[in-house]
């Protein structure tokens, strides 16, 4: 049945039998005309009866046609459909499409026509959690606690049977929205900056409790084994990339909030989250991601569980990119980490992408030139992991060739760190990382097969009393303390705008002191003249002050 058929034959089972119109007229229970009566609230369950209650005119004319009709065709939106994906619209993007709407001819819609197809988009997303109502919430509260009663599923029950008592095809009631436990208002919402990734802004709904069993019982029939509670993911993980998916965007998850037992990272992050700035406002902070590699495979742990449980990636493949990571920090070593994971991040959130684009596009040409390809344009993920570890050009570019050229002193490690992936400074301070038993145990061998840098000879004044020796690049400037904390490029030129936020060390390049480089009077090269000589010298046989 056509969409046009769907809209004619629900808003001929909607029309009146009778006096039963009458019964619908009940006294609302609301104050406000904003807000649906208890009654209207819980037979609200799909387009159609949105935009009625909305007051968008359905009456049908000679040839069977309604401005409703008219307006669902519109929307592409089949009647007896939920109405979710429409409340994911924002208000500017459903007014701005709402302008090439013309119901008569040419002609747009009215004031009053326009501000009921508004209201009931408006409706749609404030019986979805997405909105505020407009009147006090305690009479709201109120109204959903008589909906959950059982004279409301009755009334409900009833207004239902009259609908399909009419001689038409039956009006079929979408499903309740997700998560809501068989309810269908009062949705629980999930914030994808707190479980999936900090850039997002977007909020949605949990997937149905019958959908999560499937997925587990999806894993199980694959692994033959329920997962280990420290791979899990919580409810809000595996909405969040279900979700992603659903857009045809990459599964990428920011390992500084993506980890293992969500919940507790969730909580955390909403105490930790947050600081004080300069003029006393409270402000949330960016989260820095794994600080090693052993935290790192416990995030990446959940995720491989939630791709397997959603089908889209093979374990064989989930697997062969975790090995691929450990074999590039095992060859490299921990120095090389911070590197390594930006490398990491911009694979799964760029790189992948780009990836996906380019197997669709090959596989349409290779269709219409009448051949086949081994990509599943439904299942696309797959084949991009297993394409990330043949991305030799990639690598070499991210990683390989900068670990050389900071093995020869080429360049510093802070230097092509660009900060678009910080770690932690420690397993503490990752949100998301709490190592689990199930991925600590895993053995991670630490030898390094690239040769170290060679020690650079330190000037005469720099202290060599405690602490490794600093090491400096190919124009003498230091790029880490005697501590081994690597310093930080940006602040050099005092263009760094992290502040204390920065996870690399503000010091001096030239002395280690705690100014830029660019106002430094060049204390960490002087020479010098003998006892005393030195201009920054204060008397004779005695040293300079020295940074860390």
């Amino acid at each position: 049945m056509g969409l046009g058929a769907q809209v004619s034959a629900s808003l001929r089972a909607a029309e009146p039998v009778g006096e039963t119109w009458e019964t619908w007229e009940e006294e609302p229970e609301h104050t406000s005309a904003m807000v649906p009566s208890s009654f209207d609230y819980a037979n609200i369950v799909d387009y159609l009866t949105l935009f009625q209650w909305a007051g968008v005119p359905s009456e049908l004319d000679d040839d069977g046609n309604s401005v409703l009709r008219h307006l669902l065709e519109f929307m592409g939106a089949p009647p007896a459909q939920h109405f979710r994906a429409l409340a994911q619209v924002s208000v500017a993007d459903f007014k701005e499409g709402l302008v090439n709407w013309k119901p008569d001819g040419d002609n747009r819609p009215g004031f009053v026509l326009k501000g009921a197809v508004e209201l009931g988009h408006m409706t749609a997303r404030r019986l979805c959690g997405l909105e505020d109502w407009p009147d006090n919430q305690s009479e709201l509260v109120q109204m959903r606690q008589k909906l959950a009663t059982a004279v409301s599923q009755a009334q409900s029950s009833n207004y239902l049977a009259q609908l399909q008592s009419v001689n038409a095809p039956p009006v079929t009631v979408a499903a309740p929205m997700a998560g809501t436990g068989g309810r269908l208002v009062n949705t629980p919402i999930i914030k994808l900056s707190q479980v999936l990734d900090q850039k997002l802004d977007a909020e949605i709904t949990y997937m149905t409790d019958d959908e999560q069993q499937a997925a587990l019982e999806v894993y199980i029939k694959i692994m033959e084994i329920a997962p280990h509670p420290d791979i899990t993911p919580t409810p809000d993980q595996l909405s969040a990339i279900h979700y992603i998916m659903s857009q045809k965007r990459a599964p990428y998850a920011d390992f500084s909030v993506y980890g293992p037992h969500g919940q507790r990272a969730l909580r955390r992050q909403k105490l930790t989250g947050k600081q004080f700035d300069a003029d006393g406002n409270l402000v949330t902070v960016e989260l820095y991601g794994p600080s090693n590699l052993t935290a790192w495979l416990a995030s990446y742990a959940v995720l491989a569980t939630t791709l397997i449980m959603h089908k889209a990636v093979k374990r064989a493949h989930l697997d062969a990119y975790r090995d691929f990571i450990i074999e590039l920090h095992n060859t490299f070593g921990d120095r090389f980490w911070v590197l390594l994971y930006q490398a990491d991040v911009r694979m799964r959130q760029e790189w992948m992408d780009t990836c996906r684009r380019t197997l669709i596009g090959q596989h349409a040409h290779m269709v219409d030139m009448g051949g086949r390809t081994a990509f599943d344009p439904a299942q696309p993920w797959n084949m991009v992991w297993a394409e990330a570890v043949k991305a030799d050009k990639f690598w070499q570019k991210e990683f390989l060739t900068q670990c050389m050229r900071i093995n020869c002193n080429a360049t510093s490690l802070s230097m092509v760190v660009n900060g678009d992936a910080p770690i932690s400074h420690s397993m503490h301070d990752n949100i998301a990382a709490g190592v689990p038993s199930a991925i600590a145990s895993m053995p991670v061998q630490r030898s390094i097969s690239a040769p170290p840098a060679k020690k650079q000879k330190v000037a005469n004044n720099v202290s060599r009393g405690a602490g490794t020796e600093p090491t400096r690049n190919a124009q003498g400037v230091y790029t880490s303390n005697r501590k081994g904390l690597l310093l930080c490029g940006a602040f050099q030129t005092n263009a760094c705008t992290a502040g204390t936020a920065c996870p690399l060390q503000h010091q001096c390049g030239k002395c280690l002191q705690t100014h830029p480089a660019n106002v430094c009077a060049g204390v960490g090269n002087a020479v010098s003249t003998g006892k005393g000589g030195g201009k920054n010298r204060k008397g004779k046989g005695k040293k300079g002050k020295q940074g860390a």
